[in-house]
């Protein structure tokens, strides 16, 4: 089997995973969510579940509502019509300092212009853990560092942020997410303007916190066919609302591929890595009605 060469440091597990949480425990719960905005319904009657020890992605055509959903699960966008329970309790019951312990974002155009240098900008990742005016200490910098040794980007350390690529910016923005030692990591578009070589590093990272640490990802991500390598799950968006969900192969079947995509295309087995696969034959116009 081909595999990538890349060989993830081990990240200190989040202080829920050493509380017991993570494995088979339910960490976040969606139950019929929907949201809108300007009078604009972006979700509908969304329910979805996200166990530790899990990768689960989002898929759907631009426009389905992945974003939205991670923003709405993540805290950041309130006012949705839903009940969303983070590791059992309800997340309007948690204070902002307290979800930013267990949930971490990393937003798909995720952008810092100031001219901080990039081990300072993992080290932000501290600040749910620090008071007001405290300064980070040993083991805030060794967890920085371990996540940058892990993301690829510990030799840009003292770099600017403003300096670097798009797909730079975007490992040193995993890396942030990183320490803040998550029991949930919510990614949207990790694998955007990253090269062949670090998009398979990012999501091999991603199912190795997975497995090793118990964390819950979700991932929002184009890419059909890493989707099915590297997720236990998938969630089919489409006009708001997940029309399929579970295991790859039952999600993506070549009805929902032209209803969905408006595509022709056909599943199979890599004979060389044993993955699922998609090849897109050509375009359909029965499907995709937008």
């Amino acid at each position: 089997m081909i595999q990538t060469q890349f060989k993830p440091t081990p990240i200190s597990p989040s202080p829920q995973a050493e509380r017991g949480l993570g494995g088979e425990v339910n960490l976040l719960t969606a139950a019929h969510v929907g949201y809108q905005l300007n009078r604009r319904e972006l979700l509908h009657d969304v329910s979805l579940s996200l166990h530790g020890g899990e990768v689960v992605g989002l898929i759907g055509p631009n426009g389905a509502g992945k974003s939205t959903l991670l923003k709405v699960l993540s805290g950041l966008w309130s006012g949705a019509s839903s009940k969303i329970d983070l590791c059992g309790k309800p997340l309007a019951g948690y204070r902002p300092r307290e979800i930013a312990r267990m949930v971490a974002m990393v937003a798909q155009s995720a952008t810092l212009d100031a001219a901080f240098t990039v081990r300072d900008v993992v080290l932000m990742g501290r600040n749910p853990y620090l008071s007001r005016f405290q300064v980070e200490g040993v083991l805030d910098r060794q967890i920085a560092e371990e996540s940058m040794r892990a993301t690829d980007t510990l030799s840009l350390a003292e770099r600017a942020i403003n300096t670097l690529s798009g797909g730079e910016r975007q490992r040193v923005f995993l890396a942030r997410a990183l320490a803040q030692q998550p029991s949930i990591l919510l990614l949207d578009e990790p694998t955007s303007n990253l090269d062949v070589r670090h998009q398979l590093d990012i999501l091999t990272l991603a199912r190795n916190l997975s497995r090793e640490r118990g964390i819950g990802v979700l991932i929002a991500i184009h890419e059909l066919s890493l989707a099915a390598r590297f997720c236990d799950r998938l969630a089919l968006l489409y006009h708001g609302q997940i029309v399929a969900e579970g295991d790859p192969v039952v999600v993506l079947t070549p009805d929902n591929l032209s209803r969905v995509f408006g595509v022709l295309a056909q599943t199979y087995y890599d004979p060389y890595t044993h993955d699922l696969k998609l090849s897109i034959l050509g375009s359909d116009e029965r499907g995709n009605d937008e």
